[in-house]
């Protein structure tokens, strides 16, 4: 696991920093500040720490980049992760002073095995971590360190945490772990407690979990950690999907709880500066995923309903047994009748319901930029009837590579089951939908027709089998070839990306960047009605 280092000497005099001693330095001629090494094939790391300039300023402010408190023990970076086709990629940020550090890691997934990666990322992050920069004086100055001889250390302050990490990675192979307490769960407040952390230890978590994370921190059991070090012991905190655990090792007897929750006291202002600057998401329930989680499951249960009428006497006088066992039966098929009735309509309804959903959700997710502006004008389209949403589609969103055929199936039986559930809903008695025929008299005397059922039968499969099995099974089927002709216009390059937001049920909205997000899956993402961001572009 421990693989042999050695030094890389920025040959602009900015930086020091620990890399494979296996790597394989690419000189640049053309970019004398960008630094590449082959890891192997097809999997390269480059590097670079360039004077901030307008294009750079941007990228800070884009990406809510803070400049590096030179009080805390470790250098923290803004961390992306791309994949685009064959090749998946780890950008890391950081701005130190007036210049910027930019790194990243390139690989082929195919070829690379995710062990590798794992080691890879761990050894990168570490030494990205320890990165000795060369400070100009004036900013050196400008911080002047306070004499702190001669002044008692409190260690129940957690600013005297702040030691590199020494204790901790020595403990990992220590054979007598005895010393090593455990609390689990941690019952603190996750977000003041990941802000105390965030503003007096480190600006990103920097513990050992988060070094060899491979992918996005909800892609792992571990979502983050801290290691937090002074000279009389350490503690290192995590969040798993469910709860917060701890470890702790401290010369004297040590409360980790109480000095957690006086230190969330002691900085309370501090911390709810921090907290502001996350990113905000609101919860919605996605009506589109529950409409098509009822459809399904309507759809399920019809199918298993046996809607067999029962048989009746064949003769105008039938035998006693005959005539009892069938008088049994009706009751049985009047209860899966009323059964198939109301599971069947709500199937329709839904189907419609999931249909209109679905549309009105990909409509915001890939609504232009100038709509997240004017949201009066959003909602004054989200209000149209389905006709008028369908053809002006394209012109208020930005995610479709052409438009909807009108002439296409999907849009006719789309309509139809929209005008079949306003029928049902408003019961409309002129309707087609809710005709079920004609009868005749002639004074008092019934012309029934002679149907295929005796009358009871017959009235309770005109009362209860509508909609017909057949107009159900429609329904269910038009409202999946909806979606799946939608999903065919988005353009492939965000196609994947939306189907799996639009599949989040909760569905999250980012309110500082205005991007619907997924927020408690393995993959988190924001969708921002725009293409995949280019990393390579951004070097």
């Amino acid at each position: 696991m421990n693989k042999e280092k050695e030094i890389f000497n920025d040959p602009n005099g900015k930086f020091v920093i620990a890399i494979d001693s296996t790597w394989k330095y690419n000189k640049n001629n053309q970019d004398k500040r960008l630094h590449q090494f082959e890891v192997s094939k097809e999997c390269v790391f480059q590097i670079s720490c360039r004077p901030i300039n307008d294009r750079i300023s941007k990228i800070i402010e884009n990406k809510k980049i803070i400049p590096h408190d030179f009080s805390l023990p470790n250098l923290s970076y803004h961390e992306i992760y791309n994949e685009q086709d064959d090749i998946h990629s780890y950008i890391w940020m950081c701005q130190i002073d007036d210049h910027f550090i930019m790194s990243m890691y390139f690989y082929n997934p195919k070829i690379k095995p995710p062990k590798d990666i794992g080691l890879d990322l761990m050894g990168i992050r570490m030494s990205l971590q320890n990165i000795q920069y060369s400070r100009e004086e004036k900013f050196v100055n400008k911080e002047a360190a306070k004499d702190k001889k001669g002044k008692k250390k409190d260690y129940l302050n957690i600013e005297t945490w702040r030691n590199p990490q020494v204790k901790f990675l020595q403990s990992i192979t220590k054979k007598d772990k005895a010393s090593i307490k455990r609390i689990s769960p941690v019952e603190i407040d996750v977000v003041k407690l990941y802000a105390l952390l965030k503003c007096k230890v480190s600006q990103r978590p920097n513990g050992f979990y988060d070094k060899v994370r491979v992918g996005l921190p909800l892609d792992n059991m571990i979502w983050w950690d801290f290691v937090v070090e002074c000279d009389k012991g350490y503690f290192q905190i995590w969040r798993t999907p469910h709860m917060i655990e701890a470890i702790f090792d401290f010369d004297e007897d040590f409360d980790l709880i109480d000095f957690l929750e006086k230190n969330i006291k002691k900085y309370s202002k501090e911390i709810i500066e921090t907290i502001e600057k996350f990113d905000h998401h609101t919860i919605y329930i996605n009506h589109y995923k529950s409409y098509k989680e009822c459809v399904n499951t309507l759809w399920k249960e019809i199918s298993m309903i046996d809607l067999t009428p029962p048989v009746a006497p064949t003769l105008h006088i039938s035998k006693g047994k005959e005539l009892e066992n069938y008088s049994k039966a009706i009751p049985e098929f009047t209860e899966k009748s009323v059964k198939y009735h109301a599971l069947a309509k709500s199937l329709v309804l839904n189907a419609a319901f999931e249909i209109e959903s679905y549309l009105n959700l990909i409509i915001r997710v890939g609504r232009s930029n100038e709509l997240r502006h004017y949201p009066e004008v959003l909602k004054k389209f989200l209000r149209q009837d389905f006709s008028y949403k369908i053809k002006n589609l394209r012109f208020y969103t930005t995610i479709f590579v052409k438009d909807f055929d009108l002439k296409s199936n999907e849009y006719r039986d789309a309509k139809e089951l929209m005008t079949m559930r306003n029928k049902y809903v408003h019961f409309d008695e002129d309707s087609r939908h809710n005709k079920l025929g004609e009868i005749l008299y002639d004074d008092n005397y019934p012309l029934h027709p002679t149907d295929a059922d005796r009358p009871a039968i017959e009235s309770i499969k005109k009362m209860f089998h509508k909609p017909e099995f057949k107009k159900v099974k429609n329904a269910y089927e038009v409202s999946r070839a909806f979606v799946n002709y939608l999903e065919s216009l988005i353009h492939p390059e965000v196609r994947d990306s939306i189907r799996f937001l639009l599949d989040q049920n909760p569905i999250g909205y980012n309110e500082n960047t205005g991007a619907y997000s997924a927020v408690n899956n393995p993959a988190s993402i924001d969708f921002f009605g725009g293409f995949k961001e280019d990393s390579k572009s951004l070097e």
